[in-house]
């Protein structure tokens, strides 16, 4: 199994299109919208699909991906940096 605590190193361009593929087909998941652009899109939620990525501890997970890279002694990325 993969520990995110740890620093990223393989984040190559086809992971990062996975990853962003991965979050694209979520976001549809937990989301009923016409919209083609997920990142844009706002709809209705969808409680069934948010209940079961919850009770999967998805949710959890997601949040470790997300914050980890910013977090630690030897953070990857500054937040102040970002623009």
């Amino acid at each position: 199994m993969y520990n995110l605590r740890q620093r990223p190193q393989n984040l190559t361009s086809p992971y990062l299109k996975e990853f962003e593929e991965l979050i694209t087909g979520l976001i549809y998941f937990v989301c009923i919208t016409d919209n083609a652009n997920p990142f844009t899109c706002e709809g209705i939620p969808n409680v069934q699909s948010q209940r079961i990525l919850r009770e999967l501890k998805l949710i959890d997970l997601l949040v470790d991906v997300l914050i980890y890279p910013f977090e630690g002694e030897d953070p990857v990325y500054m937040i102040g940096e970002l623009t």
